[in-house]
């Protein structure tokens, strides 16, 4: 049987059924209230309608069909609870979509951005004595390479960028944080 969680989700995957339950002390489901979340990003808007779970929480329920729709990426959040009459905010938050990767092709690629800049510019670096052109103009537009100095620089950005992204998955995992432990002892 699978463990429904008790608020609403930090990430989900694409494509796959989502469930969650809500307490909210003071709007309770016998009472006539009903819980509602809306999700936002740059793609639209997802609006999950809540229903009684019949023990005093607020059951939601996203169907796989629905959350296939949905996009990659961060989204943005508000639940409310309504009467029909009034209507109260109860939390906000963000949340992740996944892909499916069931849904790919088997070409996709699944690094992040980060990963994917770190990765062009070690090979940049790698490659740096490639003998192409470092700059150059047609029609009006123009063409720079990098140099090796500021291609470091760069690669100091999104490797900080993709080992906090790598930290974040660690501790989402229960791996813990492999991040730095600082203590101070006292007499």
């Amino acid at each position: 049987m699978i463990n429904i969680p008790t608020s609403e989700p930090a990430e989900i995957i694409a494509g796959t059924s989502v469930k969650w339950t809500k307490y909210i002390a003071d709007y309770l489901p016998a009472d006539g209230w009903t819980y509602s979340i809306v999700l936002v990003n740059a793609d639209g808007k997802c609006t999950v309608t809540g229903s009684d779970n019949g023990d005093g929480t607020h059951l939601a329920e996203i169907d796989p069909t629905d959350s296939a729709d949905w996009s990659a990426g961060e989204y943005e959040w508000q639940s409310y609870v309504t009467d029909g009459t009034a209507i109260y905010l109860v939390a906000v938050g963000t949340m992740t979509v996944v892909t499916n990767y069931a849904d790919q092709s088997s070409n996709y690629d699944a690094r992040s951005v980060a990963k994917k800049n770190l990765d062009a510019i070690n090979t940049a670096l790698i490659n740096r004595n490639d003998p192409t052109i470092a700059t150059y103009s047609l029609a009006g537009r123009s063409l720079s390479r990098f140099t090796s100095t500021e291609l470091l620089e760069e690669r100091k950005v999104w490797r900080a960028e993709y080992n906090r992204e790598q930290r974040k998955k660690d501790i989402a995992n229960g791996n813990g944080n492999a991040g730095r432990l600082r203590a101070r002892f006292v007499k």
